[in-house]
């Protein structure tokens, strides 16, 4: 019956947001909580480190038991955007950690339209395993890389970048084989790159 939903908070003009809100239901949608995400932007309560964050989506690691929302978080340094990919976890949807990074920090807006998937298929041999996809801008080339983690989003395995795969919003989906499909945009139209190895 949990449901859980993520958003941006406080739009700015140039892009981002001030902060990224949660909102949780524990009984199939009747009654929400909601709040913003701790220790992620300047601008919350209690503070983190980042100026902005945008690009929110959420998922369920259903070995874990826990909610992870990952989030595209932005420090502005002069006219440079540093980005970098972090995750935020919850065992109940409500209560939420500080932010565990995904892909550390580089310049030039670096990371793009991140979107998380996890594993939960019962005859996956990677069940538990969750990934981020973004689309990778750092060498002026937009490819898709992907990072995974396989124990709640503790801890996440260094991204794989797939030169081949160019595009924007690549998006994880889960079979339930525990094959991973990534579905994006790319040319001529919408495109897909398949792994059978847990995404390596």
């Amino acid at each position: 019956n949990a449901v859980v939903a993520t958003f941006q908070a406080g739009r700015m003009r140039t892009g981002g947001a001030s902060g990224i809100g949660w909102a949780t239901s524990t009984d199939g949608g009747a009654t929400w909580r909601s709040g913003v995400l701790p220790l992620l932007t300047v601008h919350g309560s209690p503070p983190g480190p980042f100026t902005r964050a945008s690009d929110p989506t959420v998922a369920y690691d259903r070995v874990h038991g826990v909610w992870l929302i990952s989030v595209l978080a932005v420090r502005d340094v002069g006219d440079e955007l540093i980005t970098s990919l972090v995750v935020s976890r919850s065992s109940d949807g409500l209560a939420w950690s500080a932010p565990v990074t995904v892909a550390p920090e580089l310049g030039r807006g670096a990371y793009d339209k991140n979107w998380i998937s996890c594993d939960s298929g019962a005859a996956s041999r990677y069940a538990g395993r969750c990934y981020v996809a973004w689309t990778d801008t750092s060498n002026l080339r937009s490819e898709m890389a992907v990072a995974s983690s396989s124990d709640g989003g503790i801890t996440w395995r260094a991204p794989t970048v797939a030169p081949r795969s160019r595009g924007l919003g690549f998006v994880p989906v889960v079979r339930p084989d525990g094959s991973l499909v990534v579905v994006f945009w790319g040319e001529p139209g919408v495109s897909a790159a398949r792994s059978t190895d847990g995404g390596a």
